[in-house]
């Protein structure tokens, strides 16, 4: 397109430097209409209008492009364009840490940590950190498809209270801190 091109362009509501659709119109467009419809009930008009998406779902958005004066080099017809545009649900909770362990009394002086760590949007290893009585543990293995977390204290364990902590990041950027106790025996 020249430099006095004009465009219409559908960016992803999520990522405003996406394009999803993008039509190059003749460079003479004073006369042009724009009427949008969004597919959700809402429609817009200009060759630029903003729309948000207020809930999840499947939309096709579609703009009509007519001219409003005479007929222009044989375009006195209206130009339609649709887009599909995909609306995901927004992840807001936090991963799921539970099947922790060990709880209660136990003799073993390093005994093998665990937790179940869960969420729809997905978790990595890398955004799992576990400690006990603050020290990071060591040996930690994550099998994200079951959501098994695995770790053993840093050294050996004195005999007395200690607490294990589990902090968890999804993918979609939520954070979860789970706190449990347990007891090494004499």
């Amino acid at each position: 397109a020249g430099a006095k091109a004009v465009s219409i362009v559908i960016h992803d509501p999520d990522n405003a430097a996406k394009r999803i659709g993008c039509v190059d119109l003749a460079p003479d467009t004073a006369d042009l209409r724009y009427d949008w419809s969004f597919g959700d009930g809402a429609t817009g008009a200009g060759a630029d209008p903003t729309h948000t998406y207020t809930a999840p779902g499947t939309y096709w958005a579609t703009v009509i492009v007519s001219r409003s004066g005479p007929s222009h080099h044989g375009a006195a017809t209206p130009v339609s364009a649709s887009v599909k545009v995909v609306v995901a649900a927004r992840d807001t909770a936090g991963p799921r840490v539970r099947l922790v362990g060990p709880t209660g009394t136990t003799r073993k002086k390093r005994p093998t940590l665990r937790a179940t760590v869960t969420d729809a949007s997905g978790v990595r290893k890398a955004r799992i950190t576990i400690t006990v009585d603050g020290r990071k543990a060591t040996r930690v293995r994550y099998v994200a498809r079951i959501g098994r977390l695995t770790a053993l204290p840093a050294k050996k364990l004195k005999p007395g209270r200690h607490t294990v902590r589990v902090v968890a990041v999804d993918n979609a950027g939520n954070r979860t801190a789970k706190t449990w106790r347990f007891r090494v025996r004499r």
